[in-house]
């Protein structure tokens, strides 16, 4: 789907996609991972995945009557398992949301790396991940 001109998976930078690739979809791997990220890094993380889930969220609050919880959640699944599986999912939404044969047509658990990675950045840095703040954002 392209939105004037847009194509939202281009727009989730690459350093992020690594990081979830390096996760491999577990929050205990992520929390190994995330050992290495700088505030910045870790800040820009959390954005990023919010970002990524709310452009797929958009998907299934059109696609699906899925509560808004069980939006939230295989949103957060899409995104843990990586570039690939999201744009996917953004290229063919009509078709692979709507069929329940696939998985992306069923409701999928968090994975919780978005909620470790708020955890930690709050553990470490004494505040919470902050409004969007479009200099740290990127």
């Amino acid at each position: 789907m392209t939105e004037a001109g847009r194509y939202i998976p281009d727009e989730i930078p690459g350093d992020f996609w690594r990081i979830i690739d390096a996760c491999e979809g577990d929050k205990e791997q992520f929390n190994r991972v995330a050992e290495k990220l700088s505030e910045d890094d870790l800040f820009r993380f959390c954005w990023n995945y919010r970002e990524a889930s709310g452009q797929i969220e958009t998907l299934y609050y059109e696609l699906t009557s899925f509560s808004e919880d069980s939006i939230e959640d295989i949103c957060h699944w899409i995104v843990s398992k990586g570039q690939a599986v999201y744009t996917k999912v953004w290229d063919d939404a009509e078709d692979i949301i709507t069929t329940q044969s696939t998985p992306y047509g069923r409701i999928q658990k968090d994975p919780g790396i978005l909620g470790e990675a708020l955890k930690l950045y709050r553990n470490r840095y004494a505040r919470e991940v902050s409004g969007k703040k479009h200099d740290r954002f990127v």
